[in-house]
């Protein structure tokens, strides 16, 4: 193995740095633009006057795009120098808060949306995993946990961030200094990345057998019927997951709750949600994915619960029920990080993160829509909340009766 450091001077291998790049990619191209994007929309709606509808609009063309570059994305990666292609689409989520800060139309926001959803379908979460598994065979699951957190810190650092600027200077002054903070960030990846440690002149960190020792692959293939449930039960946990998320901010808005309270509450949801994507990350790699996913299942149902509950205008269970559900709504992060390795042969790895990457945020650009007009129809989201929490109780069936089903037959057949 090429060596980092001498003996004298251990320093840490270089795929650490691929990590914290990578972390830093999605962060900036996907982080900001979805996550972090929500504590932007009540701002974004009072200055154009734009309706719930009209704002769940905006979040449908970004996941739109989003899906149909998720599909694209396994036909894609392996034609591409990351090193190139990682900055160009950190370069197109500097162009969407530009367009964003100029607009003046409900159009042009849609438009400045359909890049971000380039950006973030592109260079997300599935891009950061694919990354990470070309470096990492040692200590995979916390080095993905740590890359998938971005999306949830990017709401812990930048909510505040963009409250303080936008109440204090102008909307536009957010949207624009938050370009420009993306650009730099592209250059800096331009010069980290590498496409794989053999281009660096080196070897994965760890041995090959050591990502063996709680998840493998499949040793056959699973059939179509099945893997078509498996692709509605994600479905399903991206309407909960992806609603939620883009929801949140609008739904405190609605029950009266001041811009810095839900400028607080989005925070607390970005570091919840970062902190569970390293927690599932680093259970996975002790427990397993299933056994994680359980966990965070049943936590991120009791968060949403108490979210309904903040209706009665009570700020600690608010600011408490975000926080619960963010880290336990890692299980759609984790779940398709994890599941996409325990659930396919090793060929098919990268086709099915994708797809589950796919159908999680699909979910959410079929249901984001309803949520507004069902907000518009009953004056607020509580009732929008109870119908997610239950489409997150459904997966959670789903999604786990068939990961044991699989494996069992998986294992029987060896």
């Amino acid at each position: 193995m090429h060596a980092m450091t001498s003996p004298e001077h251990p320093r840490p291998h270089y795929a650490w740095l691929i990590c914290g790049t990578a972390t830093l990619a999605v962060f900036c191209a996907a982080g900001l633009l979805t996550t972090a994007f929500s504590v932007y929309q009540p701002y974004l709606a009072e200055k154009l006057s734009l309706t719930n509808t009209q704002s769940s609009l905006i979040v449908l063309t970004r996941n739109i795009v989003s899906v149909t570059c998720l599909l694209m994305l396994d036909r894609v990666v392996p034609h591409v120098s990351l090193r190139i292609f990682i900055p160009f689409c950190m370069l197109l989520s500097a162009t969407s808060f530009v367009l964003f800060g100029l607009a003046e139309s409900f159009a042009v926001c849609c438009l400045a949306a359909g890049i971000a959803g380039a950006s973030s379908g592109f260079c997300g979460a599935a891009m950061g995993t694919l990354l990470i598994a070309r470096w990492f065979n040692e200590h995979r699951g916390i080095a993905t946990g740590i890359c998938i957190s971005s999306t949830g810190l990017s709401a812990f650092i930048a909510s505040p961030v963009i409250a303080l600027v936008a109440e204090n200077f102008s909307l536009r002054t957010a949207f624009l200094s938050e370009g420009c903070f993306v650009v730099l960030c592209a250059a800096l990846a331009a010069a980290v990345i590498r496409n794989s440690p053999a281009e660096a002149g080196m070897e994965p960190l760890g041995t090959a057998g050591e990502v063996k020792k709680v998840r493998s692959y499949l040793r056959r293939p699973v059939s179509g019927t099945t893997y078509l449930l498996v692709f509605l039960a994600v479905f399903i946990l991206g309407i909960s997951s992806n609603c939620f998320y883009s929801c949140l901010s609008l739904h405190y808005k609605t029950l009266d709750y001041t811009g810095a309270q839900i400028a607080m509450i989005v925070s607390a949801y970005g570091l919840s949600l970062a902190s569970g994507k390293i927690v599932f990350g680093e259970l996975s790699d002790r427990i397993g994915s299933f056994r994680t996913a359980n966990i965070m299942y049943v936590i991120a149902m009791v968060g949403f619960e108490l979210c309904v509950l903040a209706r009665f205008h009570i700020f600690p269970i608010a600011l408490a029920g975000t926080a619960i559900a963010g880290f336990g709504i890692s299980v759609a992060a984790g779940i398709n990080s994890f599941y996409a390795v325990d659930l396919a042969v090793e060929a098919d790895y990268p086709m099915l993160l994708a797809r589950f990457q796919f159908c999680i945020t699909f979910g959410g650009m079929v249901l984001s829509p309803v949520m507004g007009m069902l907000a518009d129809r009953f004056g607020n989201y509580v009732i929008p909340f109870r119908l997610l929490m239950l489409a997150l109780l459904v997966s959670a069936l789903m999604i786990q009766s068939l990961y044991r089903k699989i494996r069992r037959e998986d294992q029987a057949e060896s």
